[in-house]
């Protein structure tokens, strides 16, 4: 009789339980006999032990274990354990399965052992929980899946609220149970609720990254996005910055500034999980800019002051000039505003009067200002709210350029002052009677006339139509030619050549026209001065008006002009502008060529040729204003006026300006 081996029974085990709230959680397994084996321990979370399956598998010689095949739930987490005849084994766990422990003291391909354990998560298809054995034995294993617990429900919230003035600033949420998560507060400023975008994300599947769903900000933006999860590890998306050190938490926030294009607030998770990601995208604040210039004439003493009152608070800059020889009349003025931002201002294109000032104002966010070509900046206007630049001398097109660094919105407002008239030329009084007729200045003739011809025709004027003053210098005729011009600038400064805005002055049927004479050749736009070496010299004139008429016909006529007197005599008036009450002196420059001891007068001349007697004085004994000559200006319209100092012989006209 022969007796063979008894059989060893083999046995592979899976124990489980749930984890108490606290402290150690301890397995305990009793067998009736010593056992050989392998033990392998997992401590695993987010997995529930309701509705485990379990599958098994043996054969009594082989170099492949499997348990029969079983379908866990989605996202379950299995184990398998083999455990075999021989210690020698070695182990290659199956496609999609990582072992418990590898090496020496463990078990895998390169080291024997008794048994194995493999695992795998996130398994919701048909599995064998297959191993590989080195060689073939006997063998034996147990498989379990268990599902994920029961869904939890994620949230994410932004709450957010305009701060206070002052003091501390709070928001409080009240849950209706415990709840695990994370927290990020920010403070932002500059940036307003008007408008706000929000959008959100979630996945009820493992994954790792998050994201909401896209959102257009408005330029210059901040977005804000906040992901809870199960424990994880969070990595900002491109452009975006943590709230803080996101390890191994429950939630995470971001956020990024100056966005202006579609976004979906991405984060990077790992390990996967679950996740719910809330965003919100805040615009910037709207602010409202303005740019003003005001003005006012000078007093003739003290200080002059302009008060500025605002509604509120405001944050900007103040520049401050002080002209001379500029005037208000005829200044031109233009805007420009850009509520996207850009580094170019520049306010709408316009043509000052000749030799104006030309005065640029910005305001914006803080930013660095550089003046455009050919102007002059008023400061060093490094990281400031506004800033003003000028540029003297301007006739021509401008746009009161400037440039920022950084871009920014802005507004600016541009004004310009023509430069002060040629007050002989008299253009801003309507001109200077014949009686006064100025000595070495520049002359101009301005007159009207009517076209009376008999049979209804236009006449129009040709170049070589002049006005001929005659005057008589020491028993010596002169004749002055002033040929016929287009007209005089704004200012009054320099002549209009004829034909360089009209072909020729046409006049119609009985229609009156303002005709300009100065130049001294025809189509010039220098002009000429009686020149006589008397202190006093009798003048006559004449007008030499040649052209055709509508009818093709020859047009010629000489006209008359009254006899007038050249004076020596000089005047002057400080200041030359002022308002009603202002204290003005009245002088001269020696020789004064008035007549010596002569009762002499200041007039006050209105637009309808009435003249007011403001003063009355004696010259002195050598022909001179005396010191002293002062008078105050009456109540009168904004505008100018003439001012008449006359010795009832010599006179002098002079333009002041009522401001």
């Amino acid at each position: 009789m022969s007796f063979g081996p008894a059989p060893i029974t083999y046995y592979s085990y899976v124990w489980y339980a749930s984890a108490a709230s606290t402290g150690a959680d301890t397995i305990t397994a009793a067998f009736g006999s010593t056992v050989a084996g392998t033990v392998s321990i997992y401590e695993i979370t987010g997995y529930s032990t309701s509705g485990t399956l379990s599958s098994t598998g043996s054969n009594a010689g082989s170099t492949a274990a499997s348990v029969t095949s079983f379908t866990p739930s989605a996202n379950s987490f299995v184990v398998g354990n083999v455990e075999t005849a021989s210690a020698a084994s070695k182990y290659t766990v199956g496609a999609g399965y990582t072992t418990v422990a590898a090496g020496a003291s463990g078990c895998d391909a390169s080291n024997a052992a008794q048994g194995c354990n493999e695992y795998e998560t996130g398994l919701g298809s048909v599995t064998t929980t297959p191993f590989t054995i080195s060689a073939s034995t006997a063998w034996v294993e147990a498989a379990m899946s268990f599902a994920p617990s029961t869904s939890s429900t994620y949230y994410s919230y932004l709450w957010y609220a305009t701060a206070a003035s002052s003091g501390a600033d709070t928001i409080s949420a009240s849950f209706g149970s415990t709840v695990t998560g994370s927290v990020s507060i920010y403070e932002f400023s500059g940036i307003t609720a008007t408008g706000i975008l929000s959008a959100t994300g979630s996945s009820s599947s493992a994954q790792g990254a998050s994201s909401v769903s896209a959102l257009n900000p408005v330029a210059s933006s901040v977005v804000v996005g906040n992901a809870e999860t199960a424990s994880t590890t969070f990595t900002a998306g491109a452009g975006y910055t943590l709230s803080g050190a996101c390890n191994s938490v429950y939630g995470c926030g971001e956020y990024q500034t100056g966005v202006g294009s579609m976004t979906t607030v991405p984060m990077t998770l790992s390990p996967s999980s679950l996740w719910v990601e809330a965003a919100l995208a805040f615009a910037p604040k709207q602010n409202t800019y303005y740019a003003y210039i005001w003005y006012g004439p000078a007093g003739a003493a003290g200080t002059d002051t302009i008060t500025a009152t605002f509604s509120q608070t405001v944050t900007g800059s103040v520049s401050i000039y002080e002209l001379s020889s500029y005037t208000a009349v005829g200044l031109t003025t233009s805007t420009g505003s850009s509520a996207a931002g850009s580094t170019s201002v520049s306010v709408t294109s316009f043509t000052p009067g000749k030799s104006s000032i030309v005065i640029g104002n910005t305001e914006t966010s803080t930013s660095t200002f550089t003046a455009g070509a050919g102007y002059t900046i008023v400061a060093t206007c490094t990281s400031v709210y506004g800033c003003s630049d000028y540029q003297t001398g301007v006739s021509t097109a401008t746009t009161a350029p400037m440039t920022l660094n950084p871009s920014a919105p802005w507004v600016e407002v541009a004004i310009a002052f023509p430069g002060a008239p040629a007050l002989q030329i008299g253009q801003a009084v309507g001109g200077f009677p014949a009686s006064g007729l100025p000595y070495q200045q520049y002359l101009v003739w301005r007159v009207q006339f009517t076209n009376q011809d008999s049979q209804g025709r236009a006449v129009t004027l040709w170049p070589k139509s002049l006005a001929g003053i005659e005057s008589i210098i020491q028993e010596t005729e002169e004749i002055t030619p002033f040929f016929i011009v287009d007209g005089v600038t704004t200012d009054g400064s320099s002549l209009i050549a004829y034909g360089s805005t009209l072909p020729f002055v046409t006049i119609p049927y009985k229609a009156t026209v303002t005709v300009y004479f100065g130049a001294t050749t025809p189509y010039g736009i220098t002009t000429d001065r009686v020149d006589t070496g008397n202190e006093i010299a009798p003048f006559t004139g004449f007008f030499a008006l040649e052209g055709i008429y509508s009818d093709n016909t020859l047009f010629g006529l000489t006209v008359p002009y009254p006899a007038g007197m050249v004076t020596q005599a000089n005047a002057k008036t400080t200041p030359t502008a002022g308002l009603t009450g202002a204290t003005v002196t009245v002088s001269c420059t020696s020789p004064c060529n008035f007549s010596a001891n002569a009762n002499a007068y200041v007039g006050w001349l209105d637009s309808t040729g009435k003249m007011t007697t403001v003063k009355t004085f004696t010259m002195s004994n050598t022909g001179n204003i005396p010191a002293g000559v002062t008078f105050t200006v009456p109540s009168a319209s904004l505008g100018f006026y003439t001012i008449v100092i006359s010795d009832y012989v010599n006179t002098v006209f002079q333009a002041f300006q009522h401001t």
